[in-house]
């Protein structure tokens, strides 16, 4: 190869590299828009958002769809305001989100677990049917977790799992048992969430799912029982926060900073209160105690929301 052919050889490659990156740009460009709102340029979105303000606005308890929560928040056992508080921290509201992971709707369910549910493409962006079809998947939460006989800390694993799916919170409560915590007991078993980042614990024997770095997780449980007190309260008003927050996914400093009173009984739902239980306590966590001849129970994991 003489001198004019290296060049050109040289020429087309960098060409082709460049021409790579942009269509690279370009289709990352494309999954980002798709990342937030399906469908609607950015005037169509605002004008649907500023209805959902006024809607919103029109009602005292400042939250909006507020009759399908109410209606199928019995369903699950729960206050209507917490569901309303899983909405919020799911989708912000917004019945037309899309996450950069494929969730949709209100309640953020994945296509695959969606369709399982009831939904299909004309019906999942509508809200209704989009609670509709969380609630069935936190019914199926709840089964995955029936062998916590307390309602009270049911709700939080629930609330995790909804948020992670349930694999690594039952890896959670399998290193609890073992290691001499009570796996049926949410602050004992966050505990071990948060080890889950550490090789000393995700390889463990008990451990099915492996690496997880749980710190989103305890926020979001922490953070969505936080809201559902303000709405309970009355302390919430999504107006306000529509107005000042015209993006709807990303997570913002307080999304992960968990409150440091969400243990506060104020923040469990009223229906599943057991005042015998609910009553404040608090168990130092073992590190590592020999209780290692105690194994995982084996469990099906249900698919992904």
């Amino acid at each position: 190869m003489n001198a004019a052919q290296t060049y050109k050889h040289i020429i087309f490659q960098k060409r082709t590299y460049f021409r790579s990156c942009l269509i690279a740009l370009l289709f990352l460009g494309l999954a980002a828009g798709e990342g937030y709102i399906r469908g609607y340029d950015e005037a169509e979105e605002l004008a649907m958002e500023e209805e959902r303000t006024e809607d919103i606005q029109k009602n005292p308890s400042k939250v909006p769809y507020i009759e399908h929560f109410k209606h199928y928040a019995p369903s699950v056992g729960w206050d209507w305001e917490l569901l309303a508080a899983v909405a919020y921290h799911e989708s912000r509201f917004n019945p037309n989100t899309v996450s950069p992971g494929g969730a949709r709707g209100l309640m953020q369910l994945m296509p695959v677990t969606g369709e399982k549910f009831g939904l299909n493409d004309s019906t999942f962006f509508l809200p209704e049917d989009n609670i509709r079809a969380g609630c069935k998947y936190i019914t199926r939460l709840q089964h995955q977790f029936k062998g916590v006989k307390d309602s009270v800390e049911m709700a939080k694993f629930v609330l995790a799992s909804y948020n992670a799916g349930p694999a690594h919170i039952l890896d959670a409560r399998a290193l609890a048992r073992k290691y001499g915590a009570n796996p049926d007991r949410w602050d004992d078993v966050e505990y071990y969430i948060g080890m889950l980042r550490y090789e000393e614990y995700y390889t463990d024997s008990v451990v099915r799912y492996g690496f997880f770095k749980g710190r989103e997780t305890t926020a979001y449980v922490h953070n969505t029982l936080r809201t559902y007190r303000q709405i309970q309260h009355g302390e919430f008003d999504a107006s306000k926060r529509l107005i000042a927050r015209r993006e709807t996914l990303p997570a913002d400093s307080a999304d992960l900073a968990p409150d440091s009173s969400a243990h506060s009984p104020a923040y469990i739902p009223s229906p599943l209160v057991n005042p015998s239980v609910v009553a404040a306590h608090t168990v130092a966590v073992p590190h590592h105690p020999d209780t290692s001849h105690i194994s995982a129970e084996k469990v099906e994991i249900p698919s992904e929301k």
